[in-house]
């Protein structure tokens, strides 16, 4: 394969593809020094171009042992800037100290600048502010400060160092109400008052097109100023939005915000509160009162705060269990809610040092958003001892959402246990039951597990008095079966399925679609007669012209060709 063509491919945007053509069809380096240069530098600014961060670093610590220096060079910056990208300060620094002082040929100019400065910001992402200072004056004596990039740089390290004149200054030459480090240098400084700060960098951080990063960064400078002027109320919605926007920054020690500064700025907000109303702590009847009442006005962080001073303070676990169950039901409504939480609970080892002490319904919720982003090791930690349902909990819901995750995180033979009792001690499923029942099935069956999904289709059918719903289950019970290659099992699940409702009905656009399944079923079989006739009644009945000829399409396939018919092209039974 061409150079040419994996770049075609990366442009059309399966750069995917095009990275794995490479891997594929790289040249021997000892064979084809040159060609294999070639396709290694398209290697790399693919990797860039899709932040494989990781895989740069690992690509510029096995270059050959014999590629020239100033290839070696190029290739191992971008390394130092990949292990910059993932926070790594000391795998950059050796990257870099290695570049600086390797002893080989004197490198340009350009380049000794360019790793100098680096090794600052290597310096600083592992706090070594010493090293970056000094750093910094050296590079100052030495050079002049060209751009932004440089000026950020430098302006976080008298930032760090607590010079935030030094930063100012720096940063004056680029000043506008959108840069985070400007407004942090202008409030550290007392260059200009905290609520100016405040207003500016929450107007920043608002504003149509801005980056999460950036805005999660303006967030920190709003909470900074927030803070310090006590503005507890501004502060907690800043935090949220904060701890919300920015999951993949690290703890950055100018914006030194986590779970554990959130929880201590709503509970400020709740003492203000609560001393505004007189409110005693473990009165939690009072508590839930105040907190219903500043929901039903629309004072959503208000309503936070003092469900989060139940959760923390409140006298019985009844209490306490209420405020986490109305605070978590309240943030995971918020944009970015599901992260928030994460945050909050799993980012806040002074009000939780281990999962443990996390509320056994907050677990669940938190395992279940892991399982979705396929965290399952954490997922699995989470559910450790999650054994009963707690008190307060509908039965029915909490024992579905655990059998999701033990299913989807691993143990889907426990789920499927706790399926089946679930089942079993439910006298009726209700439509809603039934439909949160089935999307846990459907999960099964994507992890094609369909022998144990059948199993639990035919336990559902009993237990349910609503023919549309019966004629579902019967439906998804035949697709278990037709993904275990069992098509005359399918075929009487899918004509089940639309008989159930009698002759007269059972011609609706979920009896077609159902019959023509079974056609399609009967066809694999081998039973083509049975096919041919199933397609012709549905022929016989149809009044669409489309369906007309798809149907005699069919049917010309099958007496042709003896081939098993297409997938249906007509839908009638909901997706999963």
């Amino acid at each position: 394969m061409s150079l040419s063509r994996i770049r075609a491919f990366a442009e059309a945007g399966a750069l995917d593809l095009a990275l794995a053509s490479i891997a594929h069809g790289q040249p021997d380096y000892a064979q084809h020094p040159q060609a294999w240069l070639g396709w290694e530098r398209l290697k790399f600014r693919l990797l860039q171009r899709a932040s494989r961060w990781q895989d740069v670093a690992d690509a510029a610590s096995s270059l050959p042992a014999t590629l020239p220096a100033n290839d070696r060079r190029i290739f191992e910056t971008d390394g130092a800037r990949a292990w910059l990208r993932l926070h790594r300060g000391s795998e950059a620094r050796k990257l870099l100290l290695g570049l600086l002082w390797s002893g080989a040929a004197s490198p340009p100019a350009a380049s000794v600048r360019i790793w100098r400065r680096l090794l600052i910001e290597a310096y600083l992402e592992d706090n070594l502010t010493d090293d970056a200072r000094l750093a910094l004056l050296e590079y100052q004596s030495d050079y002049p400060i060209e751009d932004a990039r440089e000026r950020d740089v430098f302006a976080r390290v008298w930032l760090r160092v607590g010079e935030p004149r030094y930063a100012l200054r720096l940063l004056k030459a680029d000043a506008h109400k959108g840069n985070w480090l400007y407004l942090l240098a202008s409030l550290r400084a007392g260059d200009r008052p905290a609520a100016a700060v405040e207003r500016d960098a929450a107007h920043a951080a608002g504003a149509k097109g801005a980056a999460p990063a950036d805005a999660a960064r303006l967030w920190g400078v709003v909470t900074t100023a927030a803070l310090q002027r006590r503005n507890w109320p501004v502060a907690v919605s800043a935090l949220e939005r904060f701890l919300a926007l920015a999951p993949e920054l690290p703890l950055n020690p100018l914006l030194p915000y986590d779970g554990d500064t959130l929880w201590q700025t709503y509970r400020r907000l709740g003492e203000q509160l609560g001393n505004r109303h007189q409110l005693l702590l473990g009165d939690d009847s009072a508590w839930e009162t105040a907190a219903k009442r500043a929901g039903a006005a629309h004072h959503a962080v208000q309503a936070r705060a003092y469900n989060a001073m139940l959760a923390l303070t409140g006298q019985a676990p009844a209490g306490r269990m209420t405020g986490y169950r109305w605070l978590l039901t309240a943030l995971l409504a918020e944009p970015g809610g599901t992260t928030l939480v994460d945050r909050l609970f799993l980012t806040a080892p002074k009000t939780f040092p281990h999962l443990s002490a996390l509320p056994v319904p907050v677990r669940l919720v938190l395992a279940n958003d892991a399982v979705d982003r396929h965290d399952l090791p954490l997922a699995a930690r989470l559910m450790v001892g999650v054994d009963h349902v707690p008190s307060g909990e509908n039965p029915f819901d909490w024992t579905l959402r655990v059998a999701r995750v033990l299913i989807l995180g691993g143990k889907p033979k426990q789920g499927v246990a706790q399926l089946q009792t679930l089942i079993d001690d439910s006298k009726t499923l209700d439509k809603t039951q039934a439909d949160r029942l089935m999307q846990v099935l459907f999960n099964l069956q994507s992890l094609k597990l369909d022998q144990q999904a059948v199993v639990l289709f035919q336990a559902m059918l009993p237990h349910l008095s609503d023919v549309q719903l019966k004629r579902e289950v019967l439906y998804w019970e035949g697709d278990s079966y037709k993904a275990m290659g069992k098509d005359r099992e399918a075929a009487r699940r899918y004509l089940d399925s639309a008989m159930l409702a009698g002759a007269a009905q059972g011609y609706d656009q979920w009896g077609q679609t159902a019959r023509y399944n079974a056609a399609q079923a009967l066809a694999k079989a081998g039973m083509d007669g049975d096919a041919r006739r199933i397609l012709g009644d549905l022929l016989a009945r149809t009044q669409s012209p489309e369906r007309v000829t798809f149907l005699k399409q069919k049917l010309a396939e099958l007496a042709h060709s003896h081939v098993s018919i297409g997938d249906a092209a007509v839908t009638g039974a909901r997706p999963r």
